[in-house]
């Protein structure tokens, strides 16, 4: 039985690639600007809609969310998207959730709304949601 040796430079070399092959990959920051590491930061780079901007925070009760400036939407709002980076219910992890906010607005208020709005399902919210984890929380495709 012929023995294969495994090394480290081939193990790292695929790391990149299973990034970019991750469509989640994204929503964590590998492919934009620095991630934010204040709730400040991020809600300034939203009122200015920088495209790829992110923030990860915790939410309590094994929860932890990655938020990321997709960029501006054609009516002048900003477009972000979010992903749950850990979750008690694992389907939900890296499963994006995209929907917009005005950037002129109460931008911590708004982003707090949107979410609620997206996750508990009222379409008439205006905040435009959408993604991969509305359709696993309206499995008959009602938003």
């Amino acid at each position: 039985m012929r023995k294969t040796k495994h090394t480290l430079a081939f193990t790292v070399a695929l790391v990149p690639l299973a990034l970019w092959a991750n469509p989640a990959a994204s929503m964590m920051g590998f492919d934009g600007p620095p991630p934010c590491e204040s709730k400040a930061c991020f809600i300034e780079a939203v009122s200015a809609c920088k495209a790829g901007a992110s923030y990860m925070t915790g939410m309590g009760a094994g929860a932890s969310v990655q938020y990321m400036i997709d960029g501006a939407t054609e009516d002048e709002g900003c477009q972000l998207g979010m992903v749950y980076t850990q979750h008690p219910e694992s389907e939900w992890t890296y499963k994006p959730l995209q929907f917009r906010l005005d950037s002129d607005g109460d931008i911590e208020t708004q982003l707090k709304d949107a979410v609620e709005a997206c996750l508990s399902g009222q379409a008439e919210s205006g905040y435009q949601c959408s993604g991969p984890l509305l359709e696993i929380l309206s499995p008959d495709g009602e938003t």
